[in-house]
């Protein structure tokens, strides 16, 4: 049977009483059904935020429905831990505390949401952990090619499917009896394949329902021949403003990454005034 957005009220009371698998089947399907709907922003569209090992979370993926997503929830139920991994941490790579508070403080580290500590009102603690943090972006203008030459050569060769797919990530290896607790691995999937589906960021132990996250030796070897690792935060800000943005100059980059910044904040209301917004424009 196919499902339309328009019936959706109908075969979803049927979700009571169901088992964990059908329920999983059934919001796919929803999720689908959005997806397909006609409109929303042309060019590239966030479609997943994936997270391993990060803060409380173990193996968590966020379907963003047509590009767009609304997180509700209680105080400390972590709304803004995804949206903080999401932007800026996986966007551009960089890991200073300021960045991760939505207020700009600077008590907050990302050991913490690798590693744990007994500060907060959820403490937990690890003594080694390897997290992963992506973001999978989908090209939605079937009239025009992705931005990036290489893709839009393999576009304009018919090798679509190749290009309908880009994902940005970042794993910390997190270790308490090491100098540098937290080691970042920046990398870019540029072939299409998708974490989850080709490709992995956590394998099977043999125990059941056990599934550990590949330490960055064994993601490196898998990741050869679907895209690259870059070896600075640098590096990493140019490739995601060139492949997923289309900028020559890294500072366009950093001055939209700062407007995004300045968006989150939950004071907005507060802070921005009309003169400031027009010199961010």
């Amino acid at each position: 049977m196919q499902y339309t957005l328009e019936n959706f009220t109908e075969w979803s009371p049927s979700l009571n009483g169901a088992s964990e698998s059908t329920l999983e089947r059934q919001l796919e399907m929803f999720v689908e059904i959005l997806q397909a709907q006609a409109g929303g922003p042309r060019g590239y569209r966030l479609r997943r935020i994936m997270l391993t090992n990060f803060w409380l979370y173990g193996l968590q993926e966020f379907e963003v429905p047509h590009g767009r997503l609304f997180l509700a929830g209680e105080n400390a139920s972590g709304k803004s831990t995804v949206l903080t991994a999401a932007l800026p941490l996986a966007l551009d790579g960089d890991l200073r505390p300021n960045r991760l508070d939505t207020f700009g403080g600077r008590e907050r580290h990302m050991e913490y949401y690798v590693l744990g500590g007994s500060e907060s009102a959820t403490p937990y603690s690890h003594e080694r952990r390897t997290s992963y943090i992506a973001l999978e972006f989908e090209w939605c203008d079937p009239d025009n090619p992705p931005i990036a030459p290489e893709f839009r050569q393999r576009w304009e060769n018919g090798e679509r499917e190749k290009t309908r797919f880009l994902t940005i990530g970042i794993s910390l290896a997190g270790n308490v009896n090491a100098s540098d607790r937290i080691r970042p691995l920046r990398f870019i999937i540029t072939d299409g394949s998708r974490l989850g589906h080709e490709l992995q960021t956590v394998y099977e132990t043999g125990s059941k329902h056990d599934k550990r996250a590949f330490d960055h030796a064994r993601f490196k070897q898998q990741l050869e021949g679907h895209g690259f690792i870059c070896d600075t935060q640098a590096e990493y800000e140019r490739q995601v403003a060139r492949y997923l943005f289309g900028f020559d100059d890294v500072k366009d980059f950093q001055k939209l990454i700062n407007l995004l910044l300045v968006l989150r904040r939950p004071n907005l209301s507060s802070e921005l005034s009309f003169s400031r917004v027009h010199d961010y424009l």
